[in-house]
């Protein structure tokens, strides 16, 4: 019984390292992901916002030329 808590102390440190990088590296790439949907989120919300401002921008150009007629 003394043997296998003498190899339990030694592995726990051997499974922490081992399991140290891969939770590392696991989350380094969640972050990425994270940035890209961010960048994916504010480009989509400008294409957005200039898609839906631009047609408001020509109604209200219409909308002047057509109340200078009165």
């Amino acid at each position: 019984m003394r043997w296998h808590g003498q190899t339990l102390t030694f592995a726990t440190p051997v499974f922490v390292m081992a399991h140290f990088p891969l939770s590392t590296i696991i989350g380094i790439g969640v972050t990425l992901l994270g940035y890209w949907f961010g960048v994916l989120g504010l480009v989509g919300g400008a294409i957005a916002h200039l898609i839906l401002t631009s047609g408001a921008q020509s109604r209200a150009r219409r909308w002047e030329k057509l109340s200078s007629f009165k």
